[in-house]
């Protein structure tokens, strides 16, 4: 998290967005601070535009990574691909009309529930994990302004019925989601993962998408590093997988 240059101006009008929203009910605060974060990124308007996403995975303590590529074309196309020297180990695809997943145990794409598909993208998406949270049964409330690391930051306490339970730290100057704290997982049986961080937001057209990030994970530190390029939209780019029924 850089502190950057402000100037007066803009130090006074975001002070009053963060610490005036205190005077409201905690859950209309925690609306202003997470609005302000998700305008910024204006992932809003990214309808039937073509997002093209790679990322590297480095993990710490092994040493192979994984590849994950990502294409989405809202609201109807998507196509997410992890890999590992060249071998699929998870994916997902959908054209709004069918949706596949690749099964891990037959090594091959086949269909899929909406609901699962759904579920599992979510995790992958772009837009980030609060997009769309008034309308997903996100609980959301407000823990003010505080110090971390000489930097004042606004917490807002997330329940997700996702994600479980979270805390999401905004940089108190530019309003951006700089580390989540994860504090009770939806599954309890699935790996624990400390905190996610946001080093770096890359500008790309009129977007703003994190293009470097990190987590820990029982104490291992895992960096992802992302290419973003936004392109014309195009079907032939969504490709359908062949399912193991074809």
């Amino acid at each position: 998290m850089g502190k950057g240059l402000i100037t007066k101006v803009l130090l006074i009008v975001t002070v009053s967005v963060c610490s005036g929203v205190l005077a409201q009910t905690s859950a209309d605060s925690a609306a202003i601070v997470i609005n302000r974060y998700l305008k910024n990124l204006g992932h809003d308007a990214l309808n039937w535009q073509t997002v093209d996403m790679t990322s590297v995975i480095t993990f710490n303590k092994a040493p192979d990574t994984l590849l994950v590529e990502r294409r989405f074309a809202f609201p109807e196309y998507s196509y997410v691909r992890v890999s590992q020297h060249g071998k699929t180990l998870f994916g997902l695809y959908s054209d709004g009309n069918e949706y596949l997943r690749y099964d891990t145990t037959r090594h091959s794409w086949d269909v899929t529930s909406e609901n699962e598909y759904l579920r599992q993208l979510s995790g992958y998406d772009p837009r980030g994990p609060l997009w769309n949270w008034e309308n997903m049964s996100i609980e959301a409330q407000y823990r003010g302004v505080s110090l971390l690391e000489g930097n004042r930051v606004c917490r807002v306490a997330v329940r997700d019925p996702l994600r479980g339970l979270r805390e999401y730290l905004f940089e108190l100057p530019s309003g951006n989601l700089f580390l989540t704290v994860e504090q009770q997982p939806a599954d309890p049986l699935a790996p624990h993962v400390d905190w996610r961080a946001i080093h770096e937001y890359t500008p790309v057209g009129d977007f703003l998408f994190p293009t470097l990030e990190s987590y820990q994970s029982q104490g291992a530190i895992t960096i992802i590093a992302t290419r973003v390029e936004l392109m014309p939209f195009k079907k032939s780019d969504f490709k359908r997988p062949p399912t193991i029924h074809e």
